[in-house]
């Protein structure tokens, strides 16, 4: 997640774009009936723990407060706003997606 948010902030001050879409971020971590998850591959963090690591995350540092991580998530949309008037959007067309940015497909633009 971090090196997400890093790269994006970057992109920001850097590119300066009108429009910063996210595509494949979506943590979702719904095991598959293998156990398999979206992102980890073989689910160790859900088959060692009985949990993804991002949820671990937000039970441990944002005191389970279940918006820890769309709050974080949208500080960069609302600094990208503030900055230089970019929108951010989720480019998923993933259900069960977490990125709490408005859903927008890449025609769009």
């Amino acid at each position: 997640m971090s090196a997400t948010l890093n790269v994006s902030y970057w992109i920001l001050d850097n590119l300066k774009p009108d429009v910063l879409g996210f595509l494949g971020c979506d943590m979702n971590y719904t095991p598959k009936e293998d156990g398999s998850t979206h992102i980890y591959g073989i689910g160790n963090d859900i088959q060692q723990r009985g949990e993804a690591d991002p949820d671990r995350m937000v039970r441990i540092y944002g005191k389970n407060n279940p918006n820890y991580l769309s709050d974080i998530y949208m500080r960069l949309a609302i600094e990208a706003e503030k900055y230089n008037g970019c929108k951010v959007v989720n480019l998923s067309t993933d259900p069960d997606t977490r990125l709490p940015y408005d859903k927008a497909r890449p025609e769009d633009f």
